[in-house]
């Protein structure tokens, strides 16, 4: 398989991502979503708390995966600009999407959980399903609806 250059953005799954090999925040294959690219190059040393909770959050840290997560305000995966993203912790983001359950849940479950840190928070599935009572079907096909195919890399000059 040829290398691709630095800079080539590419789509997958309807998100852009950059070939940055030497970024802190790439993959073992040198890929980052764009959008926290962008994030991360205007904000990453001012941003210690999530804009929804105002937990800690980090970049990186010693366990596998970052506890931030940067969304779409618009929720449109092709708008990356730096006033279009937020930094949220995983368990906020999860109540971020494209999916029904989004602000009045999210609110409800800050005003029960909200206290705890995101790790010791119980799962959006968890507090969907077992204490809010919504069928598993629903959650389900609502992840169907959206996603989207694999497209071709580009090279950015």
């Amino acid at each position: 398989m040829k290398k691709l250059p630095e800079g080539t953005i590419r789509v997958h799954s309807g998100t852009k991502h950059i070939k940055h090999g030497h970024h802190p925040l790439s993959t073992t294959r040198g890929w980052i979503p764009y959008h926290r690219y962008i994030y991360h190059l205007f904000e990453a040393q001012q941003q210690t708390t999530c804009n929804r909770c105002q937990h800690e959050i980090h970049w990186w840290d010693d366990r596998p995966k970052a506890t931030v997560a940067i969304i779409f305000k618009d929720k449109n995966q092709q708008n990356t600009d730096f006033n279009n993203l937020e930094a949220v912790c995983l368990w906020c983001s999860s109540f971020i999407s494209t999916s029904p359950y989004t602000q009045p849940e999210h609110q409800q479950a800050l005003e029960t959980y909200g206290h705890l840190p995101p790790d010791q928070r119980p799962s959006k599935t968890h507090i969907l399903i077992e204490e809010w009572g919504i069928p598993v079907n629903d959650i389900l096909y609502n992840l169907e609806q959206h996603r989207q195919p694999l497209e071709p890399a580009t090279h950015v000059n």
